[in-house]
């Protein structure tokens, strides 16, 4: 072997070595990343359905007839549908 093959068998034996380890750190970073957003997102979904079950719970407590919405909900002639 002579000198010049064996510095390019180092070249591109550290290019290799450079490009794996600059891909294992970015993919390392992106699952941090997507860990702390899936963590987010979870939260917001507990958050979205106890909201909803308060609402549930506050309608399924409303009594519509004993507040008598029939008077309440007349027609409305001025409006278009």
């Amino acid at each position: 072997m002579n000198f010049e093959s064996v510095i390019g068998f180092a070249l591109f034996f550290c290019t290799i070595a450079g490009l794996t380890l600059f891909f294992f750190l970015r993919n390392k970073r992106l699952k941090a990343r997507h860990k702390i957003r899936q963590q987010q997102l979870s939260e917001a979904i507990g958050s979205h359905k106890a909201q909803i079950a308060l609402r549930e719970n506050a309608l399924n407590t409303y009594h519509f007839l004993r507040y008598n919405l029939d008077e309440a909900l007349v027609v409305q002639p001025n409006i278009n549908i």
